[in-house]
């Protein structure tokens, strides 16, 4: 995806999510809980995100969301439908579960690479560089 964001000059904005309360609904009610609040909020995600995003289980209580194109605002946009999916309560064996999380937001715009004398270099990988950093607490 770098290299088609690259060639495109379209921007890549990552988002990193880490749920609040996590291992207190597995420490209290139990893995199988824990498992079915994942799945739910994986589905909302996929489900509210634009179709070109993966969505990904980091490990633990951390997902990760790769959004392309995107530019500054989009990913302010991406950020809202983040925290407005995670606000409904979600249901697990007649158990109501409110999910949150703090995300972490980069946004990457590709760079052009130039060699010494200021001429492009052709060919050079996937170079991004970071742009826009931001933590939101829901």
């Amino acid at each position: 995806r770098l290299e088609d964001a690259k060639s495109t000059g379209d921007g890549l904005a990552v988002f990193i999510l880490d749920l609040n309360g996590f291992k207190e609904v597995n420490d209290t009610l139990g893995h199988a809980v824990g498992d079915h609040l994942l799945q739910a909020i994986a589905g909302r995600l996929g489900a509210y995100l634009p179709d070109r995003s993966v969505v990904a289980r980091l490990g633990g209580d951390e997902f990760g969301v790769l959004i392309e194109p995107a530019n500054a605002a989009s990913a302010a946009r991406v950020a809202e439908t983040i925290a407005s999916c995670l606000t409904p309560p979600i249901t697990v064996d007649d158990m109501t579960i409110q999910a949150g999380a703090s995300t972490g937001i980069d946004f990457f715009e590709p760079v052009e690479v130039k060699d010494e004398h200021s001429q492009p270099i052709t060919g050079a990988l996937g170079v991004f560089q970071p742009d826009t950093h931001l933590i939101v607490e829901q």
